[in-house]
């Protein structure tokens, strides 16, 4: 993979990088202990996405709890209630297992030596392993920010937790981690913020070269999708050309939630103008909403005009 990059696309050294998403491995002992111990994590990402999209709340039964208090109708949400708070006590303990792995594999990507030209060459197959997180974080937060439900059956958990008298032990979650779970599901993206809390807390070590590594990814992402020979290069061209456009996306929100100026000011070194065209050409609109509503810099001052008209 290429190593330099320039914010005019006819000019980028990477304009025609690739990276092979979909049949990249390890090359060398440390890639390989890495990636091992994540793609376990990662395999367990396809049942999490699953079961949040088949998410099948306690409304019916909390609106009549409500609207007929009785003991029957309490005892039967009640009922209904702890199996889906363990859920999603499931749910907030695969996030934290998540945000605990995702430094390992940008660690590795932060340490890649500094080509002749001044910018990382990063692994192929540990960029693609990130990607892969990106992309699930994404994917559930899309399932979650569709689901009033999640929010309420926690709500009415916490409710009825507080006036139930139950010990401690006997209740599916506590109250010290329910008001934790609380937190977690009041966040638009809970699985995407938690990335970018702990991708914020590389920043702080300088032997780590983060703000290049995630610059050079989603430039990379750009210039795929702008390459028309990308898709012959590609088994599935459809499916992976869709993966791509969600991984650039959620790589600048990562990127402008932890860097200082963010991905929009014209101090940065992504090229948020070819982003975001990529996205209008592939009419993304969720996409588009994504970067107009998840991300933190986009109506600072420093936010060039064009970009904001771009995205009204």
């Amino acid at each position: 993979m290429g190593s330099l990059f320039s914010r005019t696309p006819t000019e980028s050294d990477l304009k025609d990088a690739y990276i092979d998403f979909e049949n990249a491995k390890p090359k060398t002992s440390e890639e390989e202990a890495v990636y091992n111990d994540i793609q376990i994590l990662l395999e367990e990402s396809m049942e999490m996405v699953q079961s949040i999209k088949d998410y099948q709340g306690a409304d019916t039964f909390i609106r009549q709890a409500i609207s007929s208090p009785s003991e029957e109708s309490e005892s039967a949400a009640w009922d209904a209630i702890c199996p889906i708070v363990l859920k999603l006590k499931g749910f907030y303990d695969y996030s934290l297992k998540l945000n605990g792995a995702v430094p390992k594999i940008l660690a590795v990507l932060a340490r890649s030596p500094i080509g002749e030209n001044g910018y990382p060459e990063l692994s192929e197959c540990m960029v693609k392993q990130f990607c892969d997180v990106v992309s699930f974080a994404f994917e559930f937060d899309g399932y979650k920010m569709r689901n009033p439900s999640i929010q309420n059956d926690f709500a009415y958990y916490k409710r009825r937790m507080a006036r139930t008298g139950s010990n401690e032990s006997d209740l599916p979650v506590n109250h010290e981690l329910a008001a934790l779970i609380s937190m977690y599901y009041a966040t638009a993206t809970p699985m995407l913020t938690g990335i970018c809390n702990s991708v914020q807390e590389l920043f702080t070590k300088s032997d780590l070269k983060v703000a290049k590594t995630l610059e050079t990814m989603i430039e990379v992402t750009i210039r795929m999708l702008e390459n028309v020979e990308t898709s012959s290069k590609l088994q599935s061209p459809e499916d992976t050309t869709k993966f791509i456009l969600k991984v650039m996306t959620g790589l600048i929100i990562i990127y402008d939630h932890v860097h200082e100026v963010g991905a929009f000011s014209k101090k940065t070194h992504v090229d948020i103008r070819a982003a975001i065209a990529v996205l209008q050409n592939a009419n993304e609109d969720v996409l588009l909403d994504a970067i107009r509503y998840s991300t933190k810099h986009l109506n600072d001052d420093s936010t060039p005009p064009k970009i904001k008209q771009m995205l009204a």
